[in-house]
């Protein structure tokens, strides 16, 4: 990814539950809950593609646009455990932002590629 201009990013493991919102593909039941020292509702990250863009908006917001970041981070969701699904897996992605551009559509796809050619 770096050698591709993306800039690998690090984000909490632990997520306000306000945060995660009512726009997330994950429902509240699959969300690890916690309580803080204050009483506030904590989840593990179910998922890292809404953390990254709270990083970018309240950190990077005067970056120069587009937005090169890539992230491989575990995430947690309670689910079912049919067919040997875990509660716990590693998410790796990309995320190009500020660019709805063919070209960029492109760039990601090409990395994909390149990635999934890659030995190892």
């Amino acid at each position: 990814m770096t050698g591709w201009g993306f800039r690998l990013m690090e984000t909490p493991t632990l997520e306000f539950y306000d945060t995660v919102g009512v726009q997330s593909a994950i429902t509240d039941t699959q969300l690890f809950k916690l309580l803080d020292q204050n009483g506030q509702t904590l989840v593990l990250r179910p998922d890292m593609t809404g953390p990254i863009a709270r990083v970018a908006a309240s950190k990077l917001h005067q970056q120069a646009y587009p937005l090169r970041v890539g992230y491989a981070a575990n995430v947690f969701r309670a689910q079912e455990r049919e067919g040997g699904r875990p509660s716990e897996f590693e998410q790796v992605g990309i995320e190009l932002i500020g660019d709805g551009s063919i070209s960029a559509d492109a760039e990601v796809i090409a990395l994909a590629v390149f990635a999934l050619k890659m030995p190892g």
